[in-house]
């Protein structure tokens, strides 16, 4: 080592013991300047080192350089879903997508703050399928310190933990929304939709009566689900607006065995459709197997989803899997953006199969990240005041949070809910078509 080198070491060594690993950087010939609580660098006229102590040396020197950050850090965002009781079968692919989201996002540089990179590690808590479960979970990831988590996609569980997260100030991410009281500017402030089928609810009936234009007599049947009931009854409104005539409103229990007394009903008032609206696949399923057995030859009305698409065209019979639109993309179509294609390589280089629940958690966790990046802060209420206003890109495009002003139809105090690019499929005999609907813009 060099005089020079070895009697700054001393002289640090002497006033800050311990601090030898840092002395690396200190003298010779290079020009640097180490602050070494940031372990940041900037170029000056000269070399200048900074002790935790907070001594300062200066040598003559024509430029200063500031070494990068450190080797990256990790940092933990949480996860709340069911991976037992009642619902647990629904929700299994989220479990299944959390390595590859990690392994996605962190392949691309995870994300920075003041210099220094982090990637990306989830940590998922059980929420049992109840709401009780729901809360513990909550608190155990806040008692972890955990301050920035996927909420349960099931409503009435991210209602039940919604008091813990915003007396803690913790920001919840929602991976798709198709209700509008999560995010009211009454009801919550940390709450947003990483995706908001209520914000695409008017463009896909727009589509779905384009494609449709004799539907005047419309039956409604839908789930009796008080998650869906926002959205219910705004398709209802939506309806009504069009002059269409609902010629029966009926809503049939989450334990329904056998959809044709249902119907039987609904097909005696003779629509022109029938609206499910919304809801799961094994409901889609009975639905719309139910209608073309009787007879029904017109849509199954949707201005949300019933679930992946892709996975709908396995689950029902292709005979009867006719005239179905909704508000869901294909997901491993090359129409998705450059990320899900990745997703979905990962995913088929892992033997998996790409799924829509997939894309919906990358889309959470990477609407989370950007907001911690623009922010440059991980404060909740810094990375709120970002989100509200920044450009997102999403897993539907690009994006940005709208709300706080009226769009498609929605006005909600604040902006919360992401606006992007609409996904429209539709189901004809049995084979899966798809597009892309422009996103709503503010006062449309």
């Amino acid at each position: 080592m060099k005089a020079a080198r070895f009697t700054c070491g001393v002289l640090i060594l002497v006033l800050v013991v311990g601090l030898l690993p840092l002395l690396a950087a200190c003298g010779g010939d290079d020009d640097t300047t180490t602050t070494s609580a940031q372990v940041t660098t900037t170029s000056a006229a000269a070399q200048t080192t900074t002790s935790a102590a907070g001594q300062t040396t200066t040598s003559a020197a024509t430029q200063t350089t500031t070494p990068a950050a450190g080797p990256a850090e990790t940092y933990t965002i949480g996860l709340i879903h069911s991976m037992s009781g009642v619902m647990a079968a629904a929700f299994n692919a989220v479990t299944e997508a959390m390595p590859l989201v990690e392994e996605i996002l962190n392949s691309r540089g995870g994300f920075t703050v003041n210099g220094q990179q982090y990637n990306i590690k989830l940590i998922v808590e059980d929420d049992m399928s109840t709401t009780d479960g729901a809360i513990a979970a909550a608190k155990k990831l806040n008692g972890a310190g955990v301050k920035q988590i996927i909420a349960p996609q099931f409503i009435p569980n991210n209602a039940a933990i919604a008091s813990i997260c915003e007396q803690s100030k913790i920001l919840r991410v929602v991976s798709i929304g198709p209700n509008l009281a999560e995010y009211a500017a009454d009801n919550s402030y940390y709450c947003f939709a990483a995706v908001s089928t209520a914000v695409g609810a008017q463009a896909t009936l727009d589509k779905t009566f384009e494609l449709y234009p004799n539907v005047k007599k419309i039956a409604v049947v839908a789930q009796d689900d008080p998650g869906i009931q926002d959205i219910v009854g705004r398709a209802r409104e939506d309806f009504l607006r069009r002059g269409m005539e609902i010629t029966v409103d009926e809503q049939f229990p989450v334990d329904i065995q056998d959809f044709y007394p249902l119907i039987t009903k609904a097909l005696a008032t003779e629509p022109d459709a029938i609206a499910g609206i919304a809801g799961a696949p094994p409901y889609a399923k009975g639905l719309i197997e139910s209608m073309r057995q009787m007879g029904f030859a017109g849509p199954l009305v949707t201005s949300a989803g019933w679930g992946d698409p892709v996975q709908l065209t396995k689950l029902i019979d292709p005979q009867y899997n006719t005239d179905f639109p909704m508000q869901q993309p294909d997901v491993t179509s090359d129409l998705m953006p450059q990320i899900v294609k990745d997703l979905k390589a990962l995913s088929d280089a892992k033997g998996m199969t790409m799924q829509l629940d997939y894309t919906l958690l990358l889309g959470g966790v990477w609407t989370i990240v950007q907001g911690i990046e623009k922010a440059q802060s991980f404060d909740n209420d810094a990375i709120v005041a970002a989100m509200e206003t920044m450009d997102f890109d999403t897993v539907y495009g690009p994006g940005k949070m709208v709300g706080a002003e009226d769009i498609a139809g929605v006005n909600i105090g604040q902006n919360r809910m992401m606006a992007t690019p609409i996904p429209f499929s539709r189901i004809m005999n049995g084979q899966l078509e798809f597009e892309w609907l422009p996103a709503p813009t503010p006062g449309s």
